[in-house]
Order: structure tokens, then C-alpha cells, then sequence
């Protein structure tokens, strides 16, 4: 399937990550306002939390075509979670971006078996190959060790890199946010 998107022109997507985008879970992506209310006093920054993340996964997928097909499974199913509110008598739960992304990972597999069957089709092997998809949304602290692919560590680099910053949720939301809010943009992707 071909999404036409405004900031990455037409992206091929593989039947694998069309049943996960056809989920509800990923569906409800649509509603979450990628800027929060910035769309109240910028009237273009109405896009939202879908468009971005499939233009993560594109952006991925062009890192590592020709290395490792599952780092744009990880990056189409990176999205946050709404914490719901503490009940009488507790606490504020602290919202972590990744943590909550994870989250909702186990919870769009653990739900659809379709994804689960096709996942297996692909080649990725359950539950090792989802460790590697997590570690991805949310790499493990300095000290410790990727459980997932170890030997291809510069990938966990690709979606959250913890050592430079630099990634390929950053590089979206750099064109997508400037172009929706009419604020001109003077990175280039492709040169990077």
C-alpha cells in the first residue's frame, strides 16, 4: 500500500505494517493532535500523531531497507499512551513518552492475533523478536545490555538515540511541526 504524505511525498508500506496501521489502537492515532493545543494559536499545527508516526517508520525504513525489516514495525507502533488519572488517595503516575509507547506495543500485539500470525509469517521471532522492538522504543539504561540484537547495536540509534539525540522521530517532527506551522525549515533529511 502507497500513503501519499506531505512531508515525505509517497511512501510504500509492507502488508505487515498495513495490518498493524488498520488497528484500532494505531487508529486512534488520528485523534492525539501531535502538538497538543498548539492548533489554538497556530491554526495549520492540526496534524496529529498518525501522520507522524508513519512518517517516522518511512524515514526508518530508509535507514535500514537493506539491513533489518522490523525497525519500521517498531517506529509505525511508537506512540504514547494516555495515563489515566490517580484515583482517591494516590499519586500522579509519572508520564514517560517511551514507557507508555512500550506499553501500547504489548497491548496492539497482545490484542490483535492477526498481527501476532503475521508477524511469525514475516520472520520475526516471538517474544525474542519484540524484545528488540522495545529495547528500540526505549533502549535499556547506560549500563545495561541489549537483550535484543546486541550485534546490530547502531540501530537502537536509528529511533531513540540516547547518545546524540539524533533520530528519526526528531528528523519528522522537525519538518512535519515547521511545515504545519508555517515556520521555515532549514534541515535537510536527505543530506543527513
Amino acid at each position: 500500500m502507497v500513503f501519499n504524505d506531505p512531508i515525505h511525498g509517497s511512501m510504500e508500506l509492507t502488508p505487515l505494517l498495513v495490518k498493524i496501521i488498520d488497528t484500532p489502537q494505531f487508529q486512534r492515532l488520528r485523534y492525539i493532535k501531535q502538538l497538543g493545543a498548539g492548533y489554538l494559536v497556530y491554526p495549520g499545527a492540526s496534524h496529529n500523531r498518525f501522520e507522524h508516526s508513519i512518517g517516522v517508520g518511512s524515514l526508518g525504513y530508509a535507514m535500514t531497507w537493506d539491513m533489518d525489516p522490523f525497525p519500521m514495525l517498531l517506529m509505525q507502533c511508537s506512540s504514547p499512551k494516555a495515563t489515566p488519572p490517580p484515583g482517591p488517595g494516590e499519586k500522579m503516575k509519572t508520564w514517560k513518552h517511551e514507557d507508555a509507547s512500550v506499553e501500547m506495543f504489548d497491548y496492539l500485539v497482545r490484542s490483535n492475533e492477526d498481527v501476532q500470525r503475521m508477524m511469525k509469517d514475516c520472520g520475526l521471532e516471538l517474544p525474542e523478536g519484540l524484545v528488540f522492538i522495545k529495547e528500540m522504543i526505549k533502549p535499556p539504561a547506560a549500563k545495561k545490555k541489549y537483550k535484543g540484537r546486541p550485534k546490530k547495536s547502531f540501530l537502537y540509534e536509528i529511533v531513540a538515540n540516547k547518545r546524540s539525540g539524533i533520530d528519526v522521530d526528531k528528523f519528522d517532527y522537525f519538518a512535519r511541526d515547521s511545515y504545519h506551522l508555517g515556520i521555515k525549515n532549514n534541515f535537510d533529511m536527505a543530506a543527513s
